[in-house]
């Protein structure tokens, strides 16, 4: 599993790097920001959300689940290109072994009716709470203020993202809870020692470089045991694109799971390999838990599948059981999605999508996890994407 402990990771860290780590910027001033931390702080964190969730009666009587259409984001469809299937690895914590007998729904309360795509969730006051939590976190000072609303976009004239500048760069904050972090002069070095690229960087490179980050902005990302994740897809010129990820594993099986598919950050570098942005995003922040649901197991997903109740934005009807590769369980996450649930993630071998370079097509197709019995919608897919 392409994931590794931050302890793991930092061990193989010369100690003169964790020194200029921990030296790398001055610790916020607690006076400074002791009293957001106090009132909101608390509120930012995955795994306190989690821990309030646990001491909150689930309902006798669950509600019967809607299932949102799969959202489209972007161009083409969900689908990622691979040599071979011992690459699909992307750092999900979920295994079979895991006994998990049911897991908690959310309403989404950064759902966009209009289908605009539209961040909401958030009341302005809670965003601009959450960006003085980023700039104290960041030792940083306020420079400027931008409220953006939605009347811009002819939609509805409500806070949509409020973004500061800073002496450290430009913070945004979006009303579904995620925090974007623009470095100043479009990107800041890291030590040399440190590989940092998109295309260049072995597995352990990428580990040792989350590590750093991981102590130069702990204070922002506000992790108990942060777990490092690395992992990327090919494009048709077989060009390798990596990413740089965090999930928070303080907590059981069901919490990681969680964290990993709706709490996370990550890292970008620029062309020239220095830190661009840091992403952060916690869809609990706008989530409403509605119960703790039982689940299927993946056998009986499985079946769910090769019956024909799945959504997915392949072009493609599921070729057979043969082309199951693997399967994940996951939240989806978005403004698309009325209800924040389990779904199982099957990638399936395409067998009609590959390349003469030999690389493979691998889409994904997506079963709901809870019982029949709460859903009032089971999907069945009719042959086209919505």
């Amino acid at each position: 599993m392409k994931e590794k402990k931050f302890s793991d990771a930092i061990n193989h860290l010369d100690t003169k790097y964790i020194e200029e780590a921990l030296h790398y910027k001055k610790k916020p001033n607690r006076k400074k920001w002791g009293a957001i931390a106090a009132c909101f702080f608390l509120a930012v964190s995955c795994s306190f959300f989690l821990l309030n969730q646990e001491h909150r009666e689930t309902p006798s009587k669950l509600a019967p689940i809607h299932i949102s259409e799969l959202a489209a984001s972007g161009m083409g469809f969900e689908g990622y290109l691979y040599y071979n299937a011992f690459q699909l690895d992307q750092g999900n914590p979920w295994n079979e072994s895991m006994k998990i007998e049911s897991m908690p729904v959310y309403i989404n309360k950064a759902y966009d009716p209009s289908a605009a795509g539209m961040p909401q969730g958030l009341s302005e006051d809670e965003m601009i709470s959450l960006l003085d939590y980023a700039v104290a976190a960041l030792n940083a000072e306020r420079l400027s203020i931008e409220i953006i609303t939605s009347e811009e976009k002819n939609i509805h004239s409500v806070p949509i993202e409020i973004q500061a500048e800073t002496n450290l760069g430009k913070i945004s904050v979006a009303s579904d809870g995620s925090i974007v972090y623009f470095l100043p002069n479009g990107g800041l070095s890291l030590p040399e020692e440190y590989s940092f690229t998109y295309h260049n960087t072995t597995d352990n490179e990428a580990y040792e470089t989350i590590a750093y980050l991981s102590h130069v902005y702990s204070d922002l990302l506000g992790m108990k045991e942060p777990m490092a994740v690395t992992w990327g897809d090919y494009n048709i010129d077989g060009s390798y694109s990596r990413k740089y990820e965090l999930y928070d594993s303080y907590g059981n099986d069901t919490e990681d799971i969680l964290h990993y598919s709706l709490c996370s950050a990550s890292f970008s570098p620029n062309d020239e390999g220095e830190l661009y942005l840091i992403r952060i995003k916690n869809a609990l922040l706008t989530a409403e838990k509605t119960g703790d649901y039982p689940i299927i197991s993946l056998q009986e997903a499985e079946q769910r599948l090769l019956a024909g109740n799945y959504q997915t934005s392949v072009p493609l009807a599921m070729p057979g059981k043969e082309y199951i590769i693997k399967a994940k369980l996951t939240y989806r996450t978005g403004s698309m999605e009325e209800m924040l649930l389990p779904y199982y993630r099957f990638y399936v071998l395409l067998p009609d999508m590959g390349y003469d370079n030999g690389l493979q097509t691998y889409g994904i197709y997506y079963v709901p996890a809870i019982t029949d019995e709460y859903i009032e919608n089971m999907p069945v897919y009719d042959g086209h994407f919505n």
